[in-house]
């Protein structure tokens, strides 16, 4: 699975949108440490600091509730991690129109948004708006991976 990120704190600062791009991961990659072992690869945007990426994946890593969940930034292109991946998250990347159009399941997570910042992602597949309901929605997610994504007609 990928998770892929957007500057959103670089490009609107704190808690102009309501998320951020590390407080999704980490809301994900918690909600996919209950479930049974994955791999979560976080591709950053080319505009932000794979360091700080770095960093939260290193300090994730050591937490005990992480131990069956193999987190790595990626370095891979997009296209090549859509063509291989099991299944999408994001925000409001562009990546997610990519993956639907690709017949790739996705999940946008934008908890608690203050307002619709691309609206063709609303029209895609699920939105997670709660962040309360995070982890019952990712882990329906992956239950349903291996299914085809069918392509909203608008498509």
């Amino acid at each position: 699975m990928i998770f892929f990120s957007e500057p959103v704190l670089e490009d609107f600062g704190p808690g102009a949108r309501g998320f951020d791009q590390f407080s999704v991961f980490t809301a994900l990659a918690e909600s996919l440490s209950e479930l049974p072992p994955a791999t979560l690869s976080v591709k950053p945007h080319p505009r932000e600091q794979h360091e700080r990426w770095q960093s939260l994946v290193n300090e994730l890593r050591t937490r005990p509730q992480f131990h069956c969940l193999d987190m790595e930034l990626s370095y891979a292109s997009a296209d090549k991690l859509l063509a291989a991946a099991d299944g999408v998250f994001g925000i409001t990347s562009m990546a997610l129109v990519e993956a639907h159009l690709l017949g790739v399941p996705l999940l946008s997570l934008q908890p608690g948004r203050t307002g619709i910042f691309n609206p063709v992602i609303d029209c895609l597949g699920e939105i997670v708006l709660n962040g309360g309901d995070i982890a019952e929605r990712v882990k329906a997610f992956v239950g349903d991976l291996g299914t085809r994504a069918m392509i909203h007609p608008r498509f």
